[in-house]
């Protein structure tokens, strides 16, 4: 129900209700809830940025194995590499 109020999907939109329903979901360890929440904090969703609590979400998300944060994280590893 998050993404449906953060993008307007068949409800009016209202990113600030999205991320209330988006975090009230995360304690159910899902991946795509997760990487939603990252979503939000990285993209300014409901909230400030917070890249703290993007990056942790975006982490968890990986680890639960959703391909497209599996992807951002491996993205964020080479940009490290190649700069130390």
């Amino acid at each position: 129900m998050g993404v449906m109020y953060l993008f307007g999907d068949g409800v009016k939109k209202d990113e600030q209700t999205g991320l209330q329903y988006t975090l009230k979901a995360v304690t159910a360890q899902n991946a795509t809830v997760l990487y939603n929440a990252d979503i939000c904090y990285q993209q300014r969703k409901g909230t400030i940025t917070n890249e703290a609590l993007s990056y942790a979400y975006l982490q968890q998300a990986a680890d639960l194995v959703c391909r497209p944060a599996q992807k951002v994280i491996s993205r964020f590893k080479f940009v490290v590499e190649v700069l130390l």
